[in-house]
This record gives structure tokens, sequence and C-alpha cells, in this order.
């Protein structure tokens, strides 16, 4: 009988053994429901909004992923607003407003696939927060595409404005003033949909904006256009079609770089610079040009040396 007991003991070690070794715990299903929206103080859609915050509460914990490239605020906001949190999770997010807002001018905040659920990152999906500083919801759309000139893939993340055409406006507002309205193709579209306008006439760009300032650089965005004005209400679809502009040529002032070299700074094409003697020379004297690699430089080099 003794010895019954180290047998029954191996017998009971391999039984652990082999029940063990049938397979981990799978851990349950994984969660897929994205978080929803308890509620918004002010309401989602709300009119004559003066508030300078906003707050949005959720049913469970929820992170904010890649806002720069999900976030659309239009009409653009000067400065932007602050949102919380970044990098953590929380049961609310917070957007604090320092622009002073438009008067009677719908706002929409879409918020794209950036807010997620902060265990499996379950996407809410564009969200959007709109208020109107005035007595309703602006609630006009249009849409179009998206192509280029020379590439046969589109562009990502093309921004296309509005600029309503009153008494202030000019051709050069591209340049230096932040659209009225503005949305972006995001990275996996070449179609685009403005939304909650208001009706009047509008100049309609698309950009591809590198410096994500609102407004056009000649040197390094694409740009596009619809050639006439249009006019909201529309059902039209407006193709537009990127190309990169020639850089218009601009001149800068000279600078003495050497002793017998001036440098001439331009922007735009070199060969439409023209370099003249303004002062008499001796006979002797003689000059060649190059351009200064990698630098939209020319240098002039001259002998002899002129006292």
């Amino acid at each position: 009988m003794k010895k019954a007991f180290p047998l029954i003991i191996i017998f009971l070690l391999l039984i652990s053994v082999s029940c063990a070794n049938r397979g981990n715990p799978s851990g349950g299903e994984r969660d897929t429901t994205p978080p929803e929206i308890v509620k918004s103080d002010p309401e989602n859609l709300g009119t004559n909004f003066t508030a300078d915050e906003i707050e949005i509460q959720f049913d469970e914990y929820v992170k904010i992923k890649e806002l720069s490239k999900n976030l659309i605020i239009s009409p653009p906001m000067d400065p932007e607003p602050q949102i919380t949190p970044l990098g953590s999770a929380s049961k609310k997010i917070t957007i604090k407003i320092y622009d002073t807002l438009r008067p009677n001018t719908t706002y929409a905040l879409n918020f794209g696939e950036s807010i997620v659920d902060n265990n499996e990152e379950n996407p809410f999906p564009f969200y959007k927060y709109v208020f109107s500083t005035g007595g309703y919801i602006d609630s006009l759309t249009m849409e179009g595409g998206i192509t280029d000139a020379l590439d046969k893939q589109a562009e990502e993340f093309v921004s296309v404005m509005l600029y309503e055409v009153d008494s202030t406006y000019s051709d050069s507002l591209i340049y230096k003033e932040k659209p009225d309205y503005i949305t972006n193709t995001l990275d996996s579209l070449t179609t685009y949909k403005l939304e909650n306008l208001k009706p009047g006439k509008y100049r309609l760009i698309a950009l591809k904006d590198e410096n994500s300032d609102f407004t056009f650089d000649q040197a390094i965005d694409k740009i596009g256009f619809v050639e006439d004005f249009i006019e909201i209400p529309t059902d039209q679809f407006y193709d537009i079609q990127l190309f990169k502009e020639k850089v218009d040529f601009k001149a800068f002032r000279p600078r003495l770089s050497g002793h017998q070299k001036i440098a001439f700074g331009y922007a735009g094409d070199p060969e439409l610079m023209d370099i003249k003697l303004m002062t008499k020379v001796p006979d002797s004297f003689n000059s060649r040009i190059t351009q200064a690699k990698d630098k939209d430089t020319l240098s002039y080099w001259f002998r002899p040396k002129l006292e």
C-alpha cells in the first residue's frame, strides 16, 4: 500500500499537466463598440452661441488620436481652439475657444476619426460639433472631386475653400486671408463636401496646403480653382484640378559677398533676371554669372577689382 501513494501523485500530476496544455484562456471577445456621447454643454446644434468653452462627455474613457490630421474647423478660428486631453484618456473632451467669433455665423468642428476609446481604439467616426452665433444653423452643402494636372493619383489632404464674394473680396485674398469655409479630402478620398453653408456668391479654391496655414504660398503649394464664381445653393458637382504655378519672378536687394563678387537673390525663373552695369568700367573689365547650388542666388563675378 505504501508504494501506491507515489503512483497516485504521479498520475495526478500527469492529469494536471495534460489539462494545462489544452490551451490558454482567450480573454473574451474583442470590444468593437465605439464610445457614445452622454452629454454636450452647450448642446450640439445650438444657436445664439456665446460660450468660450465646450464640454463633450462620453460613456467611457476616450482619447484623441492624430488630431492635426483629422480636425477641420469651418470657418477657421484664429487663434485655434485648445482641445484636451491630448496624450491621455478622459471621459470628457474640452474645447476652449479664444477666437472672437463672427456674428450670425455657423461654425462646424469635424473631428474625423480622431476620437477613439481608450482600450481598443474603436473610433467615434466623423463626430461634428456645430453651433451658430446667430438665430439659426446654416445647412446648405456642395460637393466635388479633386484631380491632378500631371499625376494620375490625386494628392491626399487637399484643402477645399470658399471665399465669399462681397464688397471686400479681391483675388489676392488667397495669399493673406483665411477662407470663409473649409473642408479636406483627408487621406483616402478624392472627393470633398462643404457643409453648413449660407446662400451667396463664392470663389472656390483647392490647395495642397503644405504649411497648413489656410493661405496660398506660390513657392510650395499646388492650387486649383473653378474659373467662375459659384452660387450657393447649387446641385452641381465641381471638379477641381490641382497644378503647380510658376513662381512669379522677384529680384531681391543685391549684396557684396566678396571683393569681386556680388550676390543677387531672387524668386522664380532666373532666366528673367537681367543684370546691367549702371556706371562706366575700364576696358579691361569682364564678368561672368553663375548660379549658386541649391540656392536661389546668382553670383556676379567681375575683374579687375573696382575701387
